[in-house]
């Protein structure tokens, strides 16, 4: 029986763990960024669809004429 001579396994074995902890953790995180940046690139191609129609009612004329007077041609 040798006093202190088996510990190094042990460490050893909870190295490994710990590092395998560590490579799923690192693997959730990268996943975890891939789909933020899908969802900020979605939100930003929204806003700009957004953004387009918004521009594109309050350009073009869509009140009727007033009555009595001759409607301009548009365009």
């Amino acid at each position: 029986m040798s006093v202190g001579g088996g510990g190094g396994d042990g460490e050893r074995g909870k190295d490994e763990r710990r590092s395998k902890e560590n490579g799923r953790a690192l693997l959730m995180a990268s996943q975890q960024q891939e789909r933020l940046e899908i969802n900020c690139s979605y939100l930003r191609l929204r806003s700009m669809a957004l953004l387009a129609s918004f521009a594109s009612l309050t350009l073009t004329p869509h009140r009727a004429p007033s009555p009595g007077k001759k409607s301009l041609p548009v365009g």
